[in-house]
């Protein structure tokens, strides 16, 4: 029995030491970081017990006419350390300093962004994001026209919603929506904030506006958008009121069809967004119609006009976010004979009549003598 008891304590023993090893080994096991700056000023190895400990450490070398973009794991830069979540294998790592040219710096304090107004009928769709991101769950198309004056801005997404959930169908004029507008820098340029006070700057639809860095506000401020902002991509987020959009006819309103020609419309909605024509509710074919831009130039063939019935007729120019409207008169129809019929009808009638001149020739002859 004693000899039974000892084999358990060392078993037990055993076990505990089992268990607690890898805690020893990791525990010993601290990160060594080497650093090659690629030219920047020259950066001490240094030791850490973590990998967070290790991205909360990260030196920040100079390079002259340079920023300094990050630390990568690899010399081909496409491993970041500032973005990776999963802890690496190894712990003896050499980082490589990316550097961005001055010159290639995007002064967000320059740069305006243009957001057309909201139009009230606009349709809105609900879609998977391509991407899988979880975080917004879907995004919208067709989504709000924004523009940006800088070109290596990119416009990367778009998400409508109106305060508490995303929209879907048709918005409704005077509403307040809210616009979060994903912006990232092209390949080899950073964002540069310059920051006022507490606040980071940046034009939007030509007036400047301040930031606020906090998603959780329950009332937005349209004249400073909600930021979250950084070198590598920024969510900017804005109150837009959906407006009724008015479109009108710049030339061939309330026309009358001329036989055998083409009828001609502009209105001024852009091409872009036409969606479809309508003559009395009806869809047009669009072998019916040719159009081009500038702004939208309607031209209805002939042929389709002469399948119209007399009278008035209601043409509407549908676009994806408004409609206009305007007139049509076909004339009455006459049936009037062929060209052919119409010479043979003269001729009939010139030599009916020639018959007749001469009959009453020959009665007056006759009533002489």
């Amino acid at each position: 029995m004693k000899e039974l008891g000892k084999r358990g304590l060392y078993l037990v023993i055993a076990t505990m030491v089992l268990l607690l090893l890898p805690f020893t080994v990791h525990a010993d096991e601290k990160y060594t970081i080497t650093f090659e700056s690629n030219g920047g000023t020259a950066v001490e190895p240094i030791e850490a017990d973590t990998w967070n400990e290790v991205k909360n450490h990260l030196p920040f070398p100079e390079k002259e006419n340079n920023i300094f973009e990050g630390w990568y794991l690899d010399e081909e830069y496409t491993n970041k350390v500032y973005r990776m979540i999963e802890e690496p294998e190894e712990h003896n790592l050499t980082l490589y300093a990316r550097w961005i040219d001055s010159e290639h710096m995007i002064d967000m304090s320059k740069v305006n962004l243009t957001i057309d107004d909201l139009i009230a009928g606009t349709e809105l769709t609900l879609k998977e994001d391509s991407e899988g991101n979880t975080r917004f769950g879907y995004i919208q198309t067709p989504s709000v026209n924004i523009k940006s004056s800088d070109t290596h801005v990119k416009i990367q997404e778009t998400i409508i919603g109106d305060g508490s959930d995303y929209v879907e169908g048709a918005l409704e004029e005077g509403k307040d929506y809210y616009i979060t507008i994903f912006l990232v820098p092209e390949d080899g340029y950073l964002f540069n904030w310059p920051i006022r006070g507490a606040q980071a700057t940046m034009l939007i639809n030509g007036k400047e506006v301040g930031e606020v860095v906090n998603y959780g506000q329950d009332e937005y401020d349209p004249e400073k958008p909600i930021m979250e902002r950084s070198n590598y991509e920024t969510h900017l987020r804005v109150k837009v009121t959906a407006v009724k959009k008015e479109y009108s006819i710049l030339e061939g309103a309330n026309q009358t069809y001329t036989k055998g020609k083409d009828l001609t419309i502009k209105a001024d909605g852009e091409l872009e967004k036409f969606v479809k024509l309508l003559v009395d509710d009806k869809e047009v074919s669009e072998d019916n119609y040719t159009k081009k831009s500038g702004s939208t130039i309607i031209t209805l063939k002939s042929s389709y006009l002469e399948t119209l019935s007399a009278g008035n007729h209601e043409i509407t120019f549908v676009y994806n976010n408004g409609t206009v409207k305007t007139n049509l008169t076909i004339e009455n129809k006459t049936n009037n004979p062929k060209t052919g019929d119409s010479m043979m009808i003269y001729l009939i009638t010139g030599l009916l009549s020639i018959v007749g001149f001469i009959s009453l020739i020959i009665y007056k002859k006759k009533q002489t003598n």
